[in-house]
């Protein structure tokens, strides 16, 4: 049996990928689950070179499930200590201790890893375009990225998060 898988090398070859992925979505046949196996791992490749996303901070994280929750920052307060700890943190400008973490980890029944990053990483992951993002939530990977709004990944899952733990449960 003779397989045709479309290699990707621009959005065309992209488009006509993803139709050829479509049309495989609904067969029963082995050889031809296996096509698309292989079809989704070339999108998924082409893709992610493309659009690279960037890790999202845990303060992008925190918003994103304030509005999901339609939470107020004040509503933060009882998970991130005082008004001005929560303000501190939706700014960037103090790191989440880890008593914060199993706090929303608790409440918001979300992994504690989309509040924990490198420390390498800047503290704060935005786009380096000027361009809609959005969160998306690798449930796989439990990593939350900003996402362009020409990923496909814009379209499918949003979601927020990324910053340095802080280890001093004192604050």
């Amino acid at each position: 049996m003779k397989t045709t898988i479309i290699a990707i090398e621009n959005d065309a070859d992209l488009a006509e990928a993803q139709a050829f992925a479509s049309s495989l979505m609904d067969t029963d046949v082995p050889a031809e689950r296996l096509t698309l196996r292989a079809q989704v791992q070339l999108i998924k490749a082409y893709e992610s070179k493309r659009w690279p996303m960037e890790p999202a901070s845990a303060a992008n994280v925190i918003q994103y499930i304030m509005e999901q929750h339609d939470l107020t920052p004040a509503d933060m307060a009882p998970i991130l200590g005082t008004r001005s700890r929560v303000s501190e943190v939706l700014n960037g400008r103090r790191a989440l201790s880890t008593s914060m973490i199993r706090r929303l980890r608790s409440r918001f029944h979300v992994s504690a890893d989309v509040f924990i990053t490198d420390p390498d990483q800047p503290s704060i992951g935005l786009p380096t375009e000027n361009k809609p993002e959005a969160l998306v939530y690798d449930l796989h990977k439990s990593e939350a990225y900003i996402a362009s709004e020409e990923s496909s990944a814009y379209a499918s899952t949003p979601n927020e998060g990324n910053n340095s733990v802080d280890n001093n449960p004192s604050i």
